[in-house]
């Protein structure tokens, strides 16, 4: 924590005034005070409902704790009647690395109601209001009977556009004045520990304002480097996560072209950090595309069934992969932008690439 006595002394006072904002389990408390979800179904819609699924032992004695605990803190309830009824998926959390006891993650397959539903514009320009009959859509069975969820559950076609909708409603004005916030991941920063505090103070009283609650154990205060959306911030700048990084290099070389466009999508979030990005992966990119016309489609699961050996996967390929592979290890921090220096742009083309590099020169080195 990079914080003074004072500022200490100072988080505590805060802490102790906003400590109703934490949780660190499941509480009888209402709803965020935020617009509800609205949900639009499609005209042709059909309700759907799944069977029980089979779980292993373990995974159904948590989906039975977990089940209990919402259903006593109102978060669901049972709903024999509903025409709508999906399967919940049980997802394994990092957490489980360090800590095999911890509870993995529930979420519902709602493929089947995704389909059903016409999809809210992204970014969410309006927040409607919900028709409380639509809330047994996202129903979910299990051996115990179907449970009918009262908050916006995961995996609803409109959640994350929902989400990100929420918070905007909720932090607005503060969103690039003093925080970051990407769905559930919020991050704020500050040029020194009283401005911090002062900015702190704000955000919780949001959160009070709208009945937010926080997760403490996934909460850091005053730290002077943390991870977010999978990058490495500091005040020296932008750079992502050694251990994704690490992740993609001892990847073996793809062997299906589903292999492929999965590696290259994790890589392609990257390509800020990556010079001559386009050019190296090139080759990749190539057999992609000669995978994706033999398969009529670009879905995962369709270009999992094309072996790259028979769309010309030979040396060149494989270089290419090393090549990408060696530029995750050289890849160059970003800085953050600072409002008293200058702006260059540099960019420059050949017939093949193009490419441009923004940079920042203080007004003694212009």
């Amino acid at each position: 924590m990079g914080l003074s006595l004072d500022g200490r002394a100072k988080l505590r006072a805060v802490m102790r005034v906003r400590v109703d904002n934490f949780r660190l389990e499941f509480g009888n408390d209402p709803p965020v005070r935020v617009t509800p979800m609205q949900v639009r179904l499609k005209d042709d819609a059909r309700p759907v409902r799944a069977q029980p699924r089979r779980y292993s032992p373990n995974d159904r004695a948590f989906l039975d704790r977990h089940t209990a605990a919402l259903l006593a803190h109102g978060l669901v309830y049972k709903n024999h009647r509903s025409r709508w009824a999906s399967a919940p998926r049980i997802v394994r959390k990092r957490e489980q690395d360090v800590d095999p006891t911890a509870d993995p993650r529930m979420t519902i397959d709602t493929r089947s109601v995704n389909e059903r539903t016409e999809p809210m514009s992204w970014p969410m320009p309006v927040l409607d209001v919900v028709l409380g009959e639509l809330e047994e859509l996202y129903s979910f069975v299990t051996h115990r009977g179907i449970y009918t969820p009262t908050r916006v559950p995961m995996g609803a076609t409109d959640a994350v556009a929902y989400c990100q909708g929420v918070v905007g409603e909720i932090f607005g004005d503060l969103i690039g004045d003093g925080i970051l916030a990407w769905l559930d991941d919020i991050i704020g920063y500050a040029e020194n520990e009283s401005a911090l505090l002062e900015l702190l103070d704000k955000v919780l009283s949001r959160c009070e304002a709208y009945g937010l609650k926080l997760h403490a154990k996934k909460c850091q205060f005053f730290a002077t480097e943390v991870k977010w959306c999978g990058r490495v911030i500091s005040a020296d700048g932008v750079k992502h996560c050694p251990e994704r990084v690490q992740g993609l290099v001892d990847m073996s070389p793809p062997r299906t072209a589903g292999d492929l466009q999965q590696f290259l999508c994790a890589v392609n979030w990257m390509r800020q950090s990556i010079p001559e990005y386009t050019r190296i992966t090139a080759n990749l990119y190539d057999a992609l595309e000669r995978a994706a016309k033999i398969s009529g489609s670009r879905k995962k699961n369709m270009l999992a069934k094309i072996r790259l050996d028979d769309v010309g996967w030979g040396d060149t390929e494989i270089a290419s992969f090393e090549n990408i592979c060696g530029a995750l290890l050289r890849m160059v921090p970003l800085a953050h932008p600072s409002p008293t220096a200058e702006v260059a742009l540099y960019t420059d083309a050949s017939q093949d690439f193009w490419g441009a590099m923004v940079s920042q020169l203080e007004p003694l080195e212009v």
